[in-house]
């Protein structure tokens, strides 16, 4: 399938919509889908503040909607766009790289010579509202229709700022960052939940997924209360003290009923709902516990519980199958003691190799590199597509071996951290004094045939089973440990269709016979440029 726009040779026009809030005050823009100029000296018209918001709305060459458009008819977008927009993508490549897609956008410039947009900076609440770019046909005398236009992303705008030139600078970022929201809450010291009054302002810890050997969180001292999780848990086992491994009493369905019970010594209740535990008596040493999340315990599935939980996102925001469907399945677990949601994902899609960020709809979504020979390419781009000559860019010499990190403990205790029992126990010594468990995949042959080839450090993953990691592994040798190549090629108008992360062939003497993966990609305008992997 070629990757190209179906309105031919005719020019293209680029629409901006910007979303912003009226600020507090009775004065108000001269309306903005006028094309007039507003007269020197005049006063804008006093209307009553309201908190409505607004979309104010420009194109590059001047668009407007014919009486007869479906979608926004007699709407103008006044033609203050100085230049095309540029946008840049990116994905990893290397599972040492940041897990973070990249999608920056910088900054769109607006035409202010007539003053019209002095009240667009300042007094205006942007920051963080949506900006919509839409890529359509230029035509005339009629204009192309609304539905003609494609979206080419939904940003967030992070400022406007007047310049003397002129002009209106609009920053710009991807709409992930909306998710820099914390992973969790402090405690409010006030007992209770809240904890004594020495944990005020400490993070409560938040466990996905599956860990061992997880550290209690003492909530309540002088009533031996302890917390392992700030949301509720499915199971705590194998509580201990200082690797002594004390008896389950019970578990009840809220706080107040745990403590009512008076519990046999060397026991512990549990209150699942809150992540807690009771003990019967003073621990002498450290209090931990293997325990698992409530709700999914896969890397995708915890990614997607970040979404929905403290990242706050309707369903409609992000792309679940691009994360169920791409990331890899296998036990897993992550306990968040603070940060962000933004960090968080990173974390998780990091630790399996895959990666995230906001896609041309804004919304949230997924992926992981795949072997570009395994299957058959997204797009095909003809020679006469090709704006310029492909050009090699440095990659990364093969890897001959890969190392994969698992069962990564909450806490790691040496003998002296173990009571008398637990210490004297070489097992005992051996599980809870390492720090994480390797698995490994090697080809010596590609040490034999590429000297330089590359020994990295351990992928520290999520999972809790050996065969998973060993899976991951073996996953990450099949696409590092050959020869890659990278290469840049101009496509211009061409990649308009085209997505990072999908595969397309290309027909050109350096880079036919193959597909290639598109890990990049830079466009201002129809002027685009794609980043290849293969």
């Amino acid at each position: 399938m070629a990757a190209q726009p179906d309105w031919g040779d005719l020019p293209t026009e680029f629409l901006l919509e910007l979303g912003s809030a009226l600020p507090p005050s009775a004065v108000r823009l001269p309306e903005q889908n006028q094309l007039g100029t507003h007269p020197l000296g005049a006063r804008p018209r006093q209307r009553a503040a309201t908190s409505t918001v607004t979309t104010l709305r420009y194109s590059q060459r001047g668009w407007i909607g014919e009486p007869s458009d479906g979608s926004m008819p007699n709407v103008a977008y006044p033609a203050r766009l100085v230049e095309p927009p540029t946008l840049t993508r990116s994905i990893r490549i290397l599972p040492e790289e940041s897990a973070r897609r990249t999608f920056q956008a910088g900054e769109v410039r607006l035409d202010n010579q007539d003053g019209l947009l002095d009240q667009v900076t300042g007094d205006w609440t942007m920051v963080g509202r949506p900006a919509i770019l839409l890529r359509g046909p230029h035509r005339e005398p009629f204009r192309a229709a609304y539905g003609e236009f494609d979206r080419m992303a939904e940003l967030r705008i992070t400022g406007a700022a007047l310049s003397a030139s002129g002009r209106v600078s609009i920053g710009l970022r991807e709409a992930a960052r909306d998710l820099a929201v914390p992973v969790t809450t402090p405690y409010a010291g006030t007992g209770g939940l809240e904890g004594d009054a020495g944990l005020k302002g400490q993070m409560r810890p938040m466990l996905y997924g599956a860990k061992r050997n997880l550290p209690a969180v003492t909530l309540l001292a002088t009533q031996l209360v302890y917390q392992f999780s700030g949301r509720a848990l499915s199971s705590i086992t194998g509580v201990r003290d200082g690797g002594a491994v004390l008896a389950f009493a019970g578990n009840y369905a809220s706080f107040p009923e745990m403590m009512t019970p008076s519990l046999p010594d060397s026991t512990y209740a549990t209150c699942l709902a809150q992540g807690l535990i009771r003990l019967a008596s003073p621990p002498a040493r450290q209090v931990t516990a293997d325990a698992v999340g409530a709700g999914a315990a896969t890397h995708a599935g915890i990614a997607l519980a970040l979404l929905t939980g403290p990242g706050g996102l309707s369903g409609d925001r992000f792309d679940t199958a691009s994360f169920t469907g791409t990331m890899p399945g296998g036990l897993a677990g992550f306990l968040f003691k603070g940060g962000t949601v933004e960090a968080a994902l990173n974390e998780v899609t990091g630790s399996c190799a895959s990666w995230w960020g906001s896609d041309r709809m804004g919304r949230i979504v997924a992926g992981r590199l795949f072997r570009p020979e395994a299957f058959p390419p997204d797009h095909a781009l003809a020679r006469w597509m090709l704006t310029g000559e492909p050009s090699e860019i440095e990659g990364t010499p093969p890897r001959w071996r890969q190392r994969v990190a698992y069962r990564v403990l909450g806490l790691v205790q040496s003998a002296t951290d173990l009571t008398g029992v637990a210490a004297a126990n070489p097992a005992a010594v051996s599980a809870y004094g390492t720090a994480q468990q390797i698995e490994t995949a090697f080809d010596a042959s590609v040490l034999a045939s590429y000297p330089s080839a590359t020994d990295p450090e351990p992928l520290v993953s999520g999972f809790d089973l050996a065969v998973d990691a060993q899976a991951e592994a073996a996953y990450l040798m099949s696409l590092h440990g050959v020869r890659r190549r990278r290469w840049r090629v101009p496509v211009g108008k061409w990649g308009a269709a085209i997505n990072v992360g999908q595969s397309i062939s290309v027909d050109h003497p350096r880079l036919a016979g193959r597909n290639w993966i598109v890990t990049g990609m830079d466009e201002t305008g129809d002027a685009k440029t794609l980043t290849l992997w293969g």
